[in-house]
């Protein structure tokens, strides 16, 4: 019996103990509620219901825990801004420097045929020779050749002009002045993305070359020193097309080019001048109606011709069928006699 009172009392202890050391948490519970909602700095209104004994409300606990995360998260820019100067400017958002892109030169070939016709051949020429050397440009090929016009010969000449790019347009305007112009016609092309696709390319391969170099320079065997030497003269053979090809992409885009037809011709009579300056109108008149036997003879004159057509077809027909029916008819008339004989024999 003393064993079971000695128990009973212990587990009172004990539960006493529990009930009491619980009610300590939970305490200690309520007061960290507004510690944490309402922080060391910025709570005093929830600390000071706490120790009345009041419970915060929810409200006020938030409020005193955004107040605190927010003192808490800009203490150090507030200490920061503190310590600046009272006149310094403070920017909150930046802008990073976005980088450029490099301005290209555009690489335009330009281009313009004209024809021209002149009274006066070598005056002309002469006067378009003046306006190239003027210009700084160069005449990059020419033809003259001659054609005869009833018992006149007129000459005809063919040239190929390159001028600077600059001085295309005013080149154009008085290669027009030098007689009647007949034909002309400009023309313009982009072609500065081929050029950066090109000078790419040959980045590339000169790279790959001055590899194949190194390694050709350190290989110790022949067999790898020759493998190596082929293809770096591979390489060599296309880096120097790449290189021609932007060469001649940089002369036609600062030269451009002017085709140019000169033709001589006769200075017109008075006779021809009259003649091109009024053409007569040729009246259209309805032709007249002859009656009823105009038209029963109109009619005859058509069936005639038409028999005449349709005899006209079949003589070719016939003549044209000739041929294949008497090589068609010579087997026919063999078959035939050799029946022929074969019925009399057993006769």
């Amino acid at each position: 019996m003393k064993k079971i009172l000695s128990v009973v009392l212990l587990l009172v202890l004990v539960t006493v103990t529990a009930c009491g050391g619980g009610g300590n948490d939970s305490e200690n519970v309520g007061q960290r509620a507004p510690m944490a909602a309402g922080g060391a700095a910025a709570g005093g209104d929830v600390f000071t219901q706490a120790d009345q004994g009041v419970a915060p409300t929810a409200e006020a606990a938030w409020e005193s825990w955004d107040d605190w995360a927010e003192e808490e998260a800009f203490a150090p820019m507030i200490e920061a801004t503190e310590s600046l100067p009272a006149d310094a400017e403070l920017t909150t958002w930046e802008t990073p420097d976005i980088p450029q892109p490099a301005a290209v030169e555009r690489r335009v070939i330009r281009n313009s045929d004209i024809s021209v016709e002149t009274l006066d051949f070598e005056d002309t020429v002469a006067r378009l020779e003046r306006i190239v050397d003027t210009s700084g440009g160069f005449v990059e090929n020419s033809a003259h050749r001659s054609i005869r016009n009833h018992e006149e010969l007129l000459w005809v000449a063919e040239y190929v002009i390159r001028v600077p790019v600059a001085r295309f347009d005013a080149v154009n305007s008085e290669i027009t002045r030098l007689g009647n112009v007949t034909h002309f016609t400009t023309s313009s092309e982009d072609v500065t993305m081929m050029f950066l696709d090109l000078q790419s390319r040959l980045s590339i391969r000169e790279e790959e070359e001055r590899r194949v170099e190194a390694m050709r320079d350190a290989a110790t065997e022949l067999r790898d020193i020759l493998t190596l030497e082929r293809e770096l003269s591979d390489l060599r053979v296309v880096v120097d097309r790449y290189r021609r090809r932007m060469t001649e992409i940089d002369q036609l885009a600062a030269f451009s080019t002017i085709r140019l037809l000169i033709i001589e011709v006769e200075e017109p009579t008075e006779e021809e001048d009259e003649e091109e300056q009024y053409i007569p109108a040729t009246p259209i008149i309805d032709p007249p109606d002859d009656g009823f036997g105009t038209r029963i003879a109109e009619a005859f004159r058509a069936s005639v011709n038409f028999s005449a057509v349709l005899f006209e077809v079949l003589a070719i027909v016939v003549v044209s069928l000739i041929l294949p029916l008497a090589v068609l008819a010579i087997p026919i008339y063999g078959g035939y006699i050799i029946y022929k004989k074969k019925v009399r024999g057993k006769v």
